[in-house]
């Protein structure tokens, strides 16, 4: 059993003990996170981006942001740090990082999502500024076109910022860490 004594806990192979947990992180957490941490950030900032995306385009994500990993709450919702700081902990641990790169990964995506999620608030006020064009007696096509191309110039800007977070990543992280973080992502997301 874990910590906590409500999850359970795997035998380790050949009876070895498992290997100790950061302070402040338990065993089943950092299990947990695995799975969610070698890709966390970056899988926030893009869907953010994608969802900016497909909005700017007309669409709208499969069944929105309600069903999957994120139906609970968005990166963008209630304390966005502590979740960033959760997720690059995690990240950091996994790719045997130091303290001084969790320090400056967690700004980057700090500042990042901060970004981003100013972006979304504006992606859903276009759209529903969308949604009234559309719903009054004569459509405006001009003032529609106006909401489009606010729409994508959202999600260009959401794309240029997701870019630039992934570059400053890059820039922290050495060349080991960055090849050990895409084997991660490929065994994780294909």
């Amino acid at each position: 059993m874990s910590e906590s004594g409500n999850v359970p806990v795997p035998p380790s192979p050949a009876g070895a003990a498992p290997p100790p947990c950061p302070e402040g992180r338990p065993t089943r957490c950092r299990r947990r996170g695995r799975r969610f941490a070698a890709g966390a950030l970056g899988l926030a900032l893009a869907a953010t981006a994608g969802a900016l995306a497909l909005r700017a385009a007309g669409q709208s994500a499969p069944h929105g942001f309600a069903h999957g990993p994120f139906a609970a709450h968005s990166f963008c919702s209630g304390d966005p740090d502590r979740h960033v700081v959760r997720a690059v902990g995690w990240l950091v641990d996994d790719i045997k990082g130091t303290p001084e790169q969790e320090q400056k990964l967690a700004a980057i995506a700090k500042s990042a999502v901060a970004d981003l999620c100013l972006l979304k608030s504006q992606a859903r006020e276009n759209h529903l500024q969308a949604v009234a064009i559309l719903t009054k007696e004569t459509v405006d096509r001009s003032a529609l076109e106006s909401v489009r191309v606010r729409q994508m110039e959202l999600a260009n800007g959401a794309s240029t910022r997701l870019t630039k977070a992934i570059a400053d990543v890059a820039d922290i992280l050495t060349p080991a860490q960055r090849v050990d973080l895409a084997e991660r992502l490929k065994k994780h997301h294909g």
